[in-house]
């Protein structure tokens, strides 16, 4: 999309586009004097300098070409900058000379000189491509070639005299924008998504985390908490309560807050299906028996995995969850009945100042690769594979500290994504008085002020606030959308999914105004990024953008 290379052979360079599709060459020219025969040049020498990728040369990458022929010698300069292809040459001639020039057939796009100067490439209906060359029989010579505004540009001589050297230059505008896939749809510039760890929830905390208190009437009336602020989690919780570890389904007060949760858009899913994970506990009989509780009360298609515990065997997909040749854990295929599609990884990328939230790595390129991938290790039983996530945590009771509202700032400017691993109903000792007070259950103001700046920052249109599921469907169709630039200023996206991607967004740096298929497009302007969306359906189409 708009990036440029060059590449050398054995007859002169070629630059290609990001396709490595020649977009021209400077190759061995030829030229006729008047009445005579056609000559090659010979290239004697060239050299090609810049950072090297494979066989292609970045831009800030130069070429010098010499050649010569038999009353005359060629010097050709060429360097790629990020938006433009400057070319230079230089003819001394060994004689008095006239030059005869006439249009050449040439195949595909070309910049070709001819005699000394450098000529124009057109299309012509009728003859195809042809280098147009230009000349009054060397009384006084005019070269010619188009710019990118299609304005042609002319470079006169006079006649050829022994001893002179004669020079001509001329830049090209080859690059169109670079086009950037945006992490999140919409217009929304970073996303966070809560994901929400079971361990020792109770009533009480639940639904003081909710609403900001436990002693509330009537849910709708609720001003703080996640629900009071609008905001959207993947929550886990256990379908049978398992003593300290948290209750489940079966305490009517508990499933009656995850009720009005679900009610309220979010994700409830499992935390593996009970709070034990032991030796060999859970089974897969118990998963079994749990898993559809999901399914029929939550349409739950995600999986928060206990994995792998102090060296206990259990269903935990870190452990033997995901092991075809263990029959007493696997369950792949009741994941896959259930409709389960996606489970956390088992891995953090542990929260920092420094490093910021930004679950991903990288927060500038488009779409992290970082955050969800295929299990390379476990496919289903039709082929396809599991993705499986990964979240930012920070540990016991810094979070306040890591996850405030200026890294939120900073991570929302700069196209962060973050999936938040947290306990945030959690009433053991580990976060007591944290998130919330125990002793009157009232949420922590200073937590409320952080969820209260994250909504403000929601309805504002900067941050994506989507379950976690929500989020991999958006990455999944986004990474299945292909983008070419096919001309100045002109692209093709191609989405290679059999339905719409709502939301589909990129950005370009500077200010454009934007068109797909003539159409113009919602837009918003984000430091020097303009920020562009659509709803984009399956096929191929035409985007445009033109600087405003």
């Amino acid at each position: 999309m708009g990036s440029h290379a060059m590449s050398q052979s054995v007859s002169g360079v070629s630059v290609v586009d990001s396709n490595l599709s020649s977009l021209g060459s400077v190759s061995m020219p030829y030229y006729q004097d008047n009445g005579g025969a056609e000559t090659d040049y010979n290239l004697l020498n060239s050299s090609i300098s810049g950072v090297k990728w494979k066989n292609y040369y970045a831009p800030g990458s130069s070429a010098l070409l010499s050649f010569f022929g038999d009353n005359r010698t060629r010097l050709e300069n060429l360097s790629l900058l990020n938006n433009s292809l400057h070319l230079s040459n230089s003819v001394t001639y060994t004689e008095d000379t006239l030059v005869t020039k006439e249009a050449v057939p040439v195949i595909g796009n070309a910049f070709q000189f001819y005699g000394d100067g450098l000529n124009t490439i057109s299309e012509n209906a009728v003859q195809g491509y042809t280098v147009q060359a230009y000349t009054d029989n060397g009384e006084i010579q005019n070269d010619c070639i188009f710019n990118s505004s299609g304005n042609p540009i002319y470079n006169y001589y006079q006649n050829r005299t022994a001893g002179t050297t004669r020079n001509n230059s001329v830049d090209l505008l080859l690059s169109s924008p670079q086009l950037t896939p945006m992490p999140c749809p919409s217009g929304y510039l970073g996303s966070l998504s809560f994901a929400i760890h079971a361990d020792a929830q109770d009533p009480d905390s639940l639904k003081t985390m909710m609403y900001g208190t436990n002693d509330i009437i009537e849910p709708e009336d609720s001003t703080q908490g996640y629900i009071g602020h609008e905001l959207m989690c993947t929550w886990s919780a256990f379908a049978a309560s398992s003593g300290g570890a948290g209750v489940g389904f079966d305490n009517v007060s508990f499933k009656a807050t995850l009720d009005d949760m679900y009610a309220h858009g979010f994700e409830i899913v499992p935390h593996n299906v009970i709070g034990w994970a032991g030796e060999g506990n859970p089974t897969r009989d118990t998963t079994g028996y749990y898993l559809p509780w999901y399914a029929s009360n939550y349409t739950s298609r995600n999986w928060i995995d206990h994995g792998l515990n102090g060296g206990n065997r259990n269903t935990g997909l870190k452990s033997l969850g995901l092991d075809k040749d263990s029959s007493q854990y696997y369950i792949g295929d009741l994941l896959r009945e259930h409709e389960v599609q996606y489970a956390w990884a088992y891995q953090d990328q542990y929260g920092s100042p420094e490093r910021g939230l930004s679950t991903s790595r990288i927060q500038s390129l488009g779409l992290p690769y970082d955050i969800v991938w295929t299990n390379t290790n476990f496919t289903w039983d039709d082929g396809t594979p599991m993705y499986e996530w990964t979240s930012t945590w920070a540990p016991d009771k810094t979070a306040l500290n890591y996850f405030n509202n200026t890294a939120l700032q900073n991570m929302i400017d700069s196209y962060g994504v973050c999936f938040w691993h947290d306990y945030t109903a959690y009433n053991g000792e580990a976060f007591e008085d944290y998130y919330y007070y125990k002793d009157n259950h009232t949420i922590n103001e200073a937590y409320d002020n952080l969820l209260l700046n994250m909504s403000e920052q929601k309805k504002a249109g900067r941050l994506w606030n989507p379950t976690v599921s929500q989020y991999i469907d958006y990455w999944r169709a986004a990474c299945n959308v292909e983008c070419k630039c096919t001309g100045q200023d002109t692209y093709t996206l191609i989405n290679h999914n059999s339905e719409t991607v709502s939301g589909y967004a990129m950005r370009v740096t500077g200010s454009y105004s934007v068109k797909l298929d003539g159409n113009d497009l919602d837009t918003k302007m984000n430091g020097n990024d303009t920020v562009f969306w659509m709803n984009l359906s399956p096929g191929t189409h035409l985007l445009t953008i033109v600087r405003a």
